[in-house]
């Protein structure tokens, strides 16, 4: 589809009036009622419910404009193959990640990879899980790095394993309870019980990320007066938190392993009855083309996370 042809519909879409959105896109009332009515006829079903004129977006129309920007993003994906052919120096890679990982990027792959590819711009997104699969499902994102794994029933990505990481509590270096933990065989971190943190203030992440599901159950356990006091959307606000004394973190390792620089004050202690371990992966499009510099950014990924002390 024409760029064009979906910017008149979103447009619509969004003004709910044709008037409005001519208005918005500097042609005439008559030839965008024109336009929307000839393709509603070529897909033989109404893109819009009129209720005079008010027009809203009929199921049809929602899923017509969800396939047209797939189809506008693989076209801009082919573009960019064609560009990156032409010069293997220039464009953009696009990253999801969980946040994280930005202290790795900042501080060890990101200065790596541009001693090779000055002129290649990386644009590091940093959401919730469920907003980066949505954005790699969308192509909206070259790859992602999580430390979850995305439902794939058809086989649509491919994974390269980067790091293990181990479940954790993170606590301020001057936590009373770090005395009371002790060595357990086949725990990497001092060990302590969980029923110890009754009544401990915790912080999380929003909901949507796996850490604040993981310490909804933990607090379950927990009677007494242990609960949520502060939820942030990134890692970093979370750990800062806890760096300042306002609560413990329900974790992983990796989350301190890729930032030391920033958090080396804070300590990691192991809990339960085994060890709980997971992935973090970068996850790619299976079609997607893999220029040079992707190539040495993916390269530069499994270099720094396997440097990591997991």
């Amino acid at each position: 589809m024409a760029r064009r042809a979906l910017a008149y519909i979103q447009a619509v879409a969004e003004q709910g009036s044709i008037k409005n959105a001519a208005e918005q896109l500097f042609i005439s009332s008559s030839a965008l009622s024109k336009y929307i009515q000839k393709v509603e006829k070529e897909i033989g079903t109404p893109l819009f419910n009129r209720y005079g004129n008010r027009f809203v977006l009929s199921y049809a129309g929602e899923r017509y404009l969800a396939w047209a920007e797939q189809m506008n993003a693989l076209e801009e994906m082919m573009r960019q193959e064609m560009r990156d052919l032409a010069d293997h120096r220039r464009g953009k890679i696009r990253i999801g990640s969980q946040s994280f990982v930005s202290g790795l990027f900042t501080d060890r792959i990101l200065p790596a990879f541009y001693r090779q590819y000055p002129q290649v711009c990386v644009s590091l997104s940093e959401d919730v899980f469920p907003d980066m699969v949505d954005k790699l499902k969308r192509f909206q994102v070259d790859a992602v790095i999580s430390a979850r794994r995305i439902p794939d029933a058809e086989g649509q990505y491919r994974s390269i394993q980067l790091c293990r990481s181990q479940s954790v509590l993170i606590v301020p270096e001057n936590w009373p309870l770090l005395g009371q933990c002790v060595r357990r065989e086949g725990f990497e971190y001092p060990w302590l019980d969980l029923n110890a943190c009754r009544g401990q203030r915790w912080i999380s992440l929003h909901t949507g990320e796996e850490c604040r599901s993981l310490t909804e159950q933990i607090l379950v356990k927990l009677p007494g007066e242990a609960r949520i006091v502060a939820e942030f959307r990134t890692t970093q606000t979370a750990l800062d938190a806890v760096a300042a004394g306002i609560g413990i973190l329900f974790g992983a390792d990796a989350m301190l392993d890729t930032n030391t620089r920033h958090y080396s004050k804070l300590k990691l202690v192991s809990f339960g009855e085994q060890p709980r371990y997971r992935e973090i992966s970068l996850i790619y499009h299976r079609d997607l083309y893999l220029s040079s510099p992707l190539q040495h950014l993916f390269s530069l990924c499994r270099e720094q996370f396997a440097r990591e002390p997991l």
